[in-house]
């Protein structure tokens, strides 16, 4: 695994990632990003293809589904980083999620 970031090389990495934010209280723990769908298989679907890109680049997510809004949007929360540290492979991966979004 390659060295943590520092807060600036995070905050720099986040400014070209729409909506994701840095999280942590001293310093950056972990970064962060709320994803809206239409339906359950819409969100199935990106769960799926993110748990595999995941997996394939062997990094550690919390992953949290919420219930339909009264909109109809089905929130996934992606909090990415490990023991209180963000990787330049956590920013990899969270590129990776953006480029694969189609909406």
């Amino acid at each position: 695994m390659a060295e943590p970031l520092t807060d600036a090389e995070v905050n720099t990495a986040l400014a070209s990632l729409h909506g994701w934010e840095p999280i942590g209280w001293k310093s950056i723990e972990e970064i962060r990003k709320t994803f809206r769908f239409n339906s359950f298989a819409e969100t199935r679907e990106f769960v799926c293809r993110f748990m595999a890109t995941a997996e394939g680049m062997e990094r550690h997510i919390n992953l949290e589904i919420y219930r339909p809004s009264k909109k109809g949007l089905t929130p996934v929360r992606i909090s990415l980083g490990y023991n209180g540290n963000v990787a330049p492979e956590d920013l990899a991966l969270a590129q990776s999620v953006e480029s694969g979004l189609e909406h």
